[in-house]
């Protein structure tokens, strides 16, 4: 991997809300990977001194197993079995683009998630891109529109939101969805950026936590009316309207944010099923009427987001 491929990618990880560290060759990188603790490494199999598939080698027989994304320029289907049997998580033919490597690498990162230390490493990842959001709005003086879509759309998709958290920064993709394309000023920035510090509440409310626990695994919940709901959970409608006063919630928000969580995920996740089929997943009678509320919620239709995700044009 020459000097100039390694800083791309290193930047593009910083871009990502990653911080990166970029090895000059494979000997070094397995210095690196034996002293630090990393969520993900990125593995080229032309790094001078190891080819990639040698220092995956020398990574299991040192116990030090890290979910891997391995490159190649030398076409991905000759190298995909070995590599995989070797931990890769995914692979990548060059030439590398920004979208592809993140995604690999978010997926990458999931894949610690099934440790407690991974869990922690992927909340710290959250934080990595709240953290580059919050510079972006209060150090840009100009950005292009679709560039901070892509951006808030990384944070909103992100597991580990709180309620609060995504119903925040659902509010400010909102926003910047509604503006007029091209570039978005420095002032519209700064009140963006106000707007994101809200305190994340902890909750100390039994019925909220049973209630945001029903939403959260049921996803039939999601479609039942309020007096249902309570009823469900043996309170009264009063009751559960109270009970989510310290989240500056109704109980139809945190229902309404529950919903399209999972709308979003269904968008990201899986295969490219049409917007109709995700909606009668979640509970939609009429598909129509999915895309309206997602478009409200979001200030853009769910096929934008999707597109938008992938680091693509809207349509």
């Amino acid at each position: 991997m020459t000097s100039s491929a390694r800083g791309w990618i290193c930047a593009a990880l910083e871009r990502a809300g990653y911080h990166a560290d970029g090895a000059a060759s494979g000997p070094q990188g397995l210095a690196f990977a034996a002293s630090r603790v990393y969520d993900a490494l990125v593995v080229d199999q032309a790094l001078p001194g190891l080819p990639g598939l040698e220092v995956l080698h020398a990574l299991i027989d040192s116990d030090v197993l890290v979910p891997a994304v391995f490159v190649t320029g030398h076409g991905v289907a000759r190298f995909r079995d070995r590599a995989i049997a070797l931990g890769v998580v995914e692979c990548l033919g060059k030439p590398i683009r920004f979208m592809p490597l993140v995604r690999a690498v978010d997926r990458a990162v999931c894949t610690t998630t099934s440790s407690s230390t991974g869990a922690a490493a992927f909340q710290t990842s959250k934080g990595h891109l709240v953290t580059r959001l919050a510079h972006t709005l209060v150090t840009t003086t100009e950005i292009a529109r679709d560039e901070l879509l892509r951006l808030l759309i990384r944070v909103v998709a992100h597991p580990r939101l709180s309620l609060t958290e995504f119903v925040t920064v659902s509010g400010v993709l909102r926003c910047v969805a509604d503006a007029i394309d091209g570039a978005v000023g420095a002032s519209f920035l700064t009140g963006l950026a106000e707007s994101l510090k809200v305190k994340d509440t902890q909750s100390t409310n039994q019925l909220l936590d049973v209630f945001l626990g029903l939403l959260d695994r049921d996803l039939s919940a999601c479609c039942l009316p309020i007096d249902e709901l309570a009823r469900k959970l043996g309170s009264q409608p009063l009751h559960l309207e109270r009970a989510c006063v310290p989240l500056n919630m109704t109980p139809a928000m945190c229902r309404t944010a529950y919903q399209m969580r999972r709308i979003v995920r269904a968008l990201i996740e899986g295969p490219d099923e049409h917007v109709k089929q995700i909606a009668y997943q979640v509970g939609y009678r009429h598909p129509p009427n999915l895309t309206r509320a997602f478009r409200v919620y979001f200030g853009l239709p769910p096929q934008d987001f999707r597109s938008l995700w992938r680091g693509q044009a809207c349509r």
